[in-house]
């Protein structure tokens, strides 16, 4: 990893962003929006099941394609809310789990315990992690807190309590400003923080020797800037794909970077 690189990553954390949603600047781009829902097809998916947002078809798609949570045993989804990830993440590794006849964690309750007193891979513990809170999931512990922040990142630790991570995930977001350079630099600030979080748990997992685990998952806004992050981070898993899920709109720049096989680095 070059030092320009490594200064990179230490400036993310400099400062403590917000992580939201979209704020629109007029009521006819509100009306606009509105139209585009209404003929949206994934929107109306959600609308007929008990997915909460339609961006959990983007994570399903990316499963779909590269099986990232097919081994999972423990995923952390960074800026969650209002969970739709989580929540798919939930679903499908409960899926993969039947299939092989393994327990599966139901709710908070269990999935603490089993956080905390049973380390045991045959089972699955999924953490979520946002400054708003997010509406219980079954098989899904929530923490509400800004995981840039030191405390936040030490509440998730404990929670774990040296469960070696298999998947972090990324759908975040920052309130877009309409100014795409600055877009652009807040997208980059974001993945260089889940890129360190991942890192440090990663190593952890990487001294187990287990090639099924470390898989990073992160949203981007396509851009030239992002170039040199990319480069950066790609020797040091097996495979990295770029990869835009049909669900995600045709006129939107977001990418995602499906970072497969944690290799680690210098």
């Amino acid at each position: 990893m070059s030092i320009q690189f490594q200064g990179a990553i230490r400036r993310c954390f400099l400062q403590t962003r917000t992580v939201g949603f979209p704020r629109f600047a007029s009521s006819t781009s509100s009306k606009l929006w509105l139209k585009r829902q209404s003929k949206d097809p994934f929107v109306k998916l959600r609308a007929q099941d008990v997915y909460r947002s339609r961006s959990a078809y983007k994570l399903l798609e990316i499963d779909d394609k590269y099986r990232v949570l097919r081994q999972a045993r423990t995923i952390v989804d960074l800026g969650a809310a209002p969970g739709g990830w989580s929540e798919a993440a939930a679903r499908r590794t409960r899926q993969y789990m039947g299939r092989r006849n393994q327990p599966v964690i139901e709710d908070d309750e269990s999935l603490d315990s089993t956080l905390r007193y049973d380390r045991s891979t045959s089972r699955i513990a999924i953490v979520a992690v946002d400054l708003l809170p997010i509406a219980s999931i079954p098989g899904v512990h929530t923490i509400q807190g800004d995981f840039l922040s030191p405390q936040t990142q030490a509440q998730v630790t404990s929670v774990l309590d040296g469960r070696p991570v298999d998947v972090v995930l990324s759908d975040m977001c920052e309130n877009m400003s309409g100014n795409r350079d600055r877009d652009s630099e807040s997208s980059l600030q974001l993945c260089l923080a889940a890129f360190s979080f991942a890192k440090t748990h990663f190593e952890q997992t990487n001294r187990l020797r287990d090639p099924r685990r470390g898989v990073l998952i992160m949203k981007y806004f396509a851009h030239p800037d992002l170039d040199e992050f990319h480069k950066g981070i790609k020797p040091m898993f097996r495979r990295l794909e770029v990869f835009k899920p049909k669900s995600s709109r045709s006129d939107s720049s977001e990418v995602y970077l499906v970072c497969i096989g944690w290799k680690g680095g210098a």
